[in-house]
């Protein structure tokens, strides 16, 4: 057998087992499920920002403006990371503590916390300008299996409740290997003061690099608002959080100097699932 010959069988080979272009789904219009497998916040400013530019400025804290408190860089160098909680961690009680990501996990082995991120329509883990997203929540039958530091890929669980989220195909893309959507909210749930406390994040941005098996270095950046950041605990105290700086978005109308939402932003790695039966 000839070189060309041997070329071409090699391609008819790798034709049939699917080991091509490893940046195309091995079915054109593929659907995976991902579960979120762990999930950690920043604790300091030293740290790269996580998030994103919420509010369109770059800020420096120079001015009095709510929205004007400093900002951070992302570790690619984006400048304007809005993530409140990252920026004051370190300084505010009722802040979720260097333990965060191990609290996170510990709400995923329990089935407390089961977010399952479904992405439709996929032609290419690489490039796909036209792609969906179904954000969910999971029910497990049993403690869910976790190894080193997440939840274990290949799981089965069912849906809890509706759509958290319904992004239509057109609204979400993969650009170079990166999945990114806009969700209304996107659910954040850890352990405070030992209890299990969640927060609603709004009007979120979500990007992860996808493939086959697994969403990774996945950023989440929202806004939640300074009410339902307060009713978190009882020991919080709104003239304290308001002192220290830690609502940084959305100005009151009448007074341009306070905010009533602050930024959040958070790291997840997401692993596939399956979705069995009904709620």
């Amino acid at each position: 057998m000839g070189r060309q010959e041997l070329a071409m069988a090699i391609l008819v080979v790798e034709g049939l087992l699917g080991c091509g272009d490893p940046g195309t789904s091995d079915v054109p219009g593929a659907t995976r499920v991902y579960l979120l497998a762990s999930a950690d916040l920043p604790q300091n400013m030293l740290e790269p920002g996580v998030g994103f530019n919420l509010d369109g400025r770059v800020s420096d804290g120079a001015t009095t403006a709510c929205d004007g408190a400093a900002d951070l860089v992302s570790a690619t160098g984006e400048e304007g990371i809005d993530n409140s909680l990252q920026v004051l961690s370190a300084t505010i009680g009722h802040v979720p503590t260097t333990a965060f990501v191990d609290a996170v996990l510990e709400q995923i082995r329990s089935g407390e916390y089961l977010v399952l991120i479904e992405v439709t329509e996929i032609d290419s883990f690489e490039d796909d300008p036209s792609v969906g997203v179904r954000l969910f929540l999971g029910r497990s039958s049993g403690e869910v299996l976790v190894a080193a530091g997440m939840a274990v890929e290949g799981q089965s669980f069912q849906q809890l409740g509706e759509d958290l989220a319904n992004v239509p195909v057109g609204s979400a893309a993969i650009v170079a290997g990166v999945l990114t959507f806009e969700s209304p909210s996107f659910p954040l749930s850890f352990a405070l003061d030992a209890e299990p406390a969640t927060l609603s994040l709004l009007d979120t941005r979500v990007r992860a690099g996808i493939g086959d098996t697994a969403l990774t270095d996945g950023e989440v950046g929202g806004h939640v608002s300074v009410a339902s950041y307060l009713a978190l605990s009882p020991g919080n105290d709104e003239e304290f959080v308001r002192s220290v700086g830690l609502p940084d978005l959305d100005p009151d109308p009448a007074d341009p100097t306070l905010c009533r939402a602050i930024s959040v932003g958070f790291q997840f790695t997401a692993v596939t699932a399956n979705v069995v039966g009904a709620e």
